[in-house]
């Protein structure tokens, strides 16, 4: 299905190339581009590579090289120049294990932004401390959604101990948006989320249909 609308897509994409890793996860969909991450054949400690495919052409581009953390679905913003989504880790800084969050990366530029979107702290789930991250994270990792113009909601579920029943945790926000107004290259944009409502929602709905329960709501 081609993710801008307009029915299926008869021809397959190209293959994925070897450079860029294996088994890409989806971390982003525009009118013009599908943004993924994958971990690389020889990258650092099992950092990851960021690529994109390109719905024209048909071709795989490998945008950056060497970044941390677990990543989920999240969205992509002002015509492919910044794409959001929700981390584990500081992407590149990897001393901070602990920093979660919103990180913003400049497309354009190709890189992340340093700092990650200001204003959710109080609207992050609460991961569990585990050795072993990548066998027990699925679970508690929000997804980021784009529900109007600027307007965001970061939703995740959590068990419950009946098997057919969940919380639903759903946060909405807005963004403000401040570029770069300097030269200097020091300087990067950045962008605030401003909190519209927050709540939890019980449902009896299994967590595996977390996608279906939001596309509801």
């Amino acid at each position: 299905m081609d993710p801008r609308g307009g029915g299926s897509r008869t021809e397959l994409p190209s293959k994925f190339p070897t450079k860029c890793g294996t088994t890409p996860q989806l971390l982003g969909i525009s009118d013009k581009n599908i943004y993924a991450y994958s971990h690389g054949y020889g990258c650092v400690g099992g950092s990851s590579i960021m690529v994109r495919y390109d719905l024209e052409t048909n071709e795989w581009d490998c945008l950056f090289t060497g970044f941390w953390g677990h990543w989920t679905p999240g969205v992509v913003l002002y015509g492919d120049s910044y794409l959001l989504c929700f981390g584990t880790d500081h992407p590149t800084d990897r001393s901070s294990h602990t920093d979660i969050g919103v990180y913003v990366f400049d497309i354009r530029q190709r890189q992340w932004l340093e700092e990650p979107v200001k204003g959710l702290d109080g609207a992050l789930p609460v991961l569990p401390d585990v050795e072993d991250k990548h066998l027990y994270l699925d679970s508690f990792l929000p997804c980021l959604f784009q529900i109007g113009t600027h307007r965001f909601a970061l939703v995740w579920d959590q068990s419950l101990e009946e098997p057919d029943r969940c919380q639903l945790h759903c946060h909405k926000f807005t963004s403000d948006h401040t570029p770069c107004s300097s030269s200097s290259s020091s300087l990067q944009p950045s962008i605030v989320a401003r909190l519209l409502s927050d709540g939890v929602l019980t449902i009896d709905i299994p967590p595996s249909r977390l996608l279906g329960c939001t596309i509801a709501m």
